[in-house]
Parts: structure tokens; sequence; C-alpha cells
């Protein structure tokens, strides 16, 4: 899981699934409940393809821009591994990352 403040002081939670990918919530602090009652998450990566094969999300806080961090593929499996890391850059709230797939919108970092 990953947690950041945004410039207007609301508090996010990013957190994800092997099988469904990245997803976003507004959470209020110190409870770290969800803002509201029944909450959408925001999907930050998802590969719309089974399996999703994404985790281990990390916002970055802005300079320029929000940088969402996350893992995809597959590890420990020897010579076929295919595990990486990809990068994903919003111009506003790191909430706008939400708007395309990871396969048009990411890039792998390193292999």
């Amino acid at each position: 899981m990953a947690g950041m403040v945004d410039a207007q002081g609301r508090a996010w939670l990013a957190y994800w699934s092997f099988w469904s990918g990245i997803e976003m919530t507004q959470i209020c602090l110190p409870s770290g409940k969800p803002a509201i009652a029944h909450p959408t998450p925001i999907g930050l990566v998802d590969r719309h393809v089974r399996p999703n094969a994404v985790e281990g999300s990390n916002i970055l806080p802005p300079r320029a821009r929000y940088c969402v961090l996350a893992s995809l593929d597959f590890y420990c499996q020897g010579v076929n591994s295919s595990y990486g890391v990809v990068v994903r850059r919003s111009p506003g709230e790191a909430a706008v990352a939400a708007r395309a797939s990871a396969s048009d919108s990411c890039r792998r970092a390193y292999r």
C-alpha cells in the first residue's frame, strides 16, 4: 500500500491485488478509513488482460507531476521470469492517472 496527501490536503491510499491491478481511494486521517461509506475505487494501473499481473504500487510526490510505480508480470520462474517495473506520470492529481490502461501509458523502467 502507498499513501499520499495531495495539494488540497486530501489523503489517498493506493492498494493492489496481483489479479485486479492498482486502485486508489480517498481516506480520512488519522483513522485511514474511507472518506465516504461506499467508495468507488479509482483505477491507477489495469492491464485489462487476465491475469492482470500488477502489484506493488508506490506514489512519488510531484515536482511537476505525480509518478505511480508498479510491478508487472511474473517472477520466480527462472529464465522465464518477466517481472519489470513501470512508471506512470500524471500532469495533476495522482487520481488523474486512472484514465488509461497500463499498456498505453506505462513504460518499463528496467527489467
